[in-house]
């Protein structure tokens, strides 16, 4: 199997979960989220299946990093480790919480993301947006500058990481919300 075929399907998954989260958001700002019946049911299912989709993407960009790594042969920099540190536990904790049918989970879950996504924000934005070298990433060592990845001119591995991150926390909101009940 071409490897590219994979990264450009984790590409398109994060595109596609960054549109989710684009019209989550803007259905939110425009407080047409409970008058359109679909989004009621849709917004129905996010809450009952959050556990589900937590784990689907905790799972995907757990084995999507150790796929860059593993196979692609990938050296993650100190900045991807430290993004690995807050998603790697997540996997187990939404598995659990799923067998167990407990969503306190999201309380220890959303700190370890909210983490993840000030990591990943600052590492995407320092490589991609600004293209400066920073304080972790050495001399020695992998480089946080060399992009392994730039699908559709934008996407890169910290980008799927901030989306995977920004995603739990936007199923944390969910699940804890009363409104979504």
């Amino acid at each position: 199997m071409d490897m590219s075929i994979i990264t450009r399907i984790l590409s398109l998954m994060t595109v596609f979960t960054q549109f989710v989260i684009l019209i989550y958001l803007s259905l939110k700002l425009y407080d047409k989220f409970s008058k359109i019946d679909q989004l009621k049911q849709l917004r129905k299912y996010v809450k009952e299946n959050s556990l589900f989709l937590s784990l689907i993407i905790t799972l995907t960009a757990t084995s999507g990093s150790l796929f860059f790594s593993e196979i692609l042969h990938y050296d993650p920099c100190k900045l991807c480790w430290f993004q690995r540190i807050f998603m790697y536990p997540q996997v187990f904790m939404f598995l659990i919480a799923l067998i167990i049918k407990d969503k306190r989970v999201f309380r220890y879950a959303l700190p370890l993301s909210l983490i993840g996504v000030l990591i990943s924000a600052y590492h995407y934005t320092t490589t991609t947006i600004i293209g400066a070298s920073s304080d972790f990433c050495p001399a020695t060592g992998a480089s946080c500058l060399i992009e392994y990845v730039k699908d559709f001119s934008y996407i890169t591995i910290p980008l799927m990481a901030l989306t995977a991150f920004s995603s739990i926390v936007i199923l944390s909101y969910i699940s804890s919300s009363n409104k979504f009940q």
